[in-house]
């Protein structure tokens, strides 16, 4: 079965020509990045690269310092572990909301990012932005746990895709069955 964005014919190749990797310089995003650019190179995808100065922040210029640090991080990472082209940019404003404009606005077609694993009342407090970016995009949302940086240096072997059946589940066994095959990584 092709997933929804593919039609017959077309190479599966072309299914993501731009991912999104946003950062906020955390470890998990690094990790997130990591398996982004593996997806990339399969594809034969553009990276792009966000991070967001958060409008809340109290201090403005250290904010400021950390996006560009996070996005200079991941800029190197990419030049360093592949050949991919690379765009980044630096936005204003809340940080889920600037990652789902970027989105829209670049005609983004997967997006890449990772979760700082936190629980209970820490993430009832703070919210979840990789959260909030899977439930409101239009796109695919692959969300990389912090414990997974070094898992994609040998590549994947096997894919897990858990289902249970609703629409939702259904167009992410597509995208995980075409992220497979791109991989060559048996489904489970």
């Amino acid at each position: 079965m092709l997933p929804k964005n593919i039609v017959p014919g077309q190479s599966i190749t072309s299914m993501y020509e731009r991912i999104l990797i946003p950062t906020d310089g955390s470890p998990s995003a690094e990790a997130a990045a990591r398996h982004g650019i593996v997806i990339a190179e399969a594809f034969e995808a553009s990276v792009h690269i966000i991070s967001v100065v958060d409008e809340q922040a109290r201090s403005g210029r250290l904010a400021e310092a950390q996006a560009q640090d996070a996005v200079s991080t991941l800029e190197e990472l990419v030049e360093q572990e592949s050949d991919l082209s690379c765009q980044s940019v630096i936005e204003h404003g809340r940080p889920y909301e600037s990652i789902l404009s970027y989105a829209s606005e670049t005609d983004i077609d997967f997006v890449v990012m990772g979760t700082h694993g936190r629980r209970g009342l820490s993430r009832a407090l703070l919210g979840s932005v990789t959260e909030r970016v899977i439930r409101l995009s239009n796109d695919p949302v692959l969300a990389v746990p912090p414990h997974a940086m070094g898992r994609e240096r040998d590549g994947y072997e096997k894919i897990l895709i858990p289902t249970d059946g609703s629409p939702a589940a259904t167009a992410a066994v597509d995208h995980g069955l075409a992220i497979a095959e791109q991989v060559e990584a048996a489904v489970r």
